[in-house]
C-alpha cells in the first residue's frame, strides 16, 4: 500500500468549466517535498475526495428511488480501455464516475448510464452506446447531413440513454465538458443541461431532471 508521505497523485483538472484545454497534474510528495507541493497535493486530494462523495451520493439518490446499482468492487478497470473511444479527452470526474459501476439502471432497464462494458463492446445490452448516432446516419438524406451528424457525435459522448417512450440521451461534451440533452427524431438538436458533469449530478439530486431518470 502506498503511504501517506510517499505517493503519486495523478488527477485531471480542467482550467475552467467551458474551456477545452486540460492539464495533467502529477505531484510526487515525499518527506522532502516542498510546502508548495504538499499544499497542492492536499488541494488535489480534497477535490478528488469531494468528487467521490458527490458520485456516491448521486448513486444513493438513484437507488433510493428504485434504480439498481452494481459496483465494480476492487476491479475498477483501467483508463487505458477508454483510449481511442474518447480520445483521452473527457473530464476526470466522469471517468471516475464511469469506473465506479458495472451497471446503473432503472428497474426496467429502460433508462441507464452507459457502462465501460458497453463502450468496449463486451456488454449484452440490446442497444449499442452509439445507437442514436447510427439511427441519425441511417435517416440522413445527403452527405452534408451525415457529416454534421458525425461531427456532433465526435464531440458528444452519450452517457445516459432512455428508450421507454421517446428515445432520449444525455451527452457530455468531450472538449467543453458541457452536459446536453437530445431526443428523437433529431438527436443532434440538443439543449444544455449543465456546464459541467458535477453540476448535472447536483441538479439531478435536487429533482431538476426527474423526468429523465424516473419518467415524470
Amino acid at each position: 500500500m502506498v503511504g501517506a508521505d510517499d505517493f503519486d497523485l495523478v488527477i485531471w483538472m480542467r482550467k475552467g468549466a467551458c474551456q477545452a484545454s486540460r492539464e495533467v497534474l502529477h505531484v510526487r510528495c515525499s518527506h522532502g517535498a516542498s510546502s508548495k507541493d504538499s499544499d497542492r497535493k492536499n488541494d488535489l486530494r480534497t477535490v478528488w475526495i469531494d468528487m467521490r462523495i458527490l458520485h456516491s451520493n448521486f448513486m444513493s439518490f438513484l437507488v433510493g428511488k428504485g434504480w439498481s446499482f452494481v459496483g465494480r468492487g476492487d476491479d475498477r478497470g483501467s483508463l487505458e480501455i477508454l483510449d481511442g473511444l474518447v480520445n483521452s479527452n473527457v473530464l476526470a470526474s466522469y471517468v471516475e464516475f464511469l469506473l465506479s459501476f458495472r451497471s446503473l439502471a432503472n428497474e426496467s432497464e429502460s433508462r441507464w448510464f452507459v457502462s465501460i462494458e458497453e463502450f468496449t463492446g463486451v456488454s449484452d445490452s440490446a442497444f449499442s452506446w452509439n445507437e442514436f448516432e447510427t439511427m441519425s446516419l441511417d435517416a440522413a438524406t445527403d452527405d452534408g447531413g451525415s457529416g454534421d451528424i458525425r461531427r456532433f457525435w465526435a464531440e458528444h459522448l452519450p452517457i445516459l440513454m432512455v428508450v421507454d417512450g421517446d428515445y432520449q440521451f444525455v451527452g457530455l461534451g468531450r472538449t467543453s465538458g458541457v452536459v446536453v440533452h437530445g431526443i428523437e427524431p433529431e438527436f443532434e438538436s440538443v439543449t444544455t443541461l449543465a456546464d459541467t458533469f458535477d453540476e448535472f449530478l447536483d441538479a439531478s439530486m435536487r429533482g431538476q431532471y426527474d423526468g429523465l431518470f424516473f419518467g415524470r
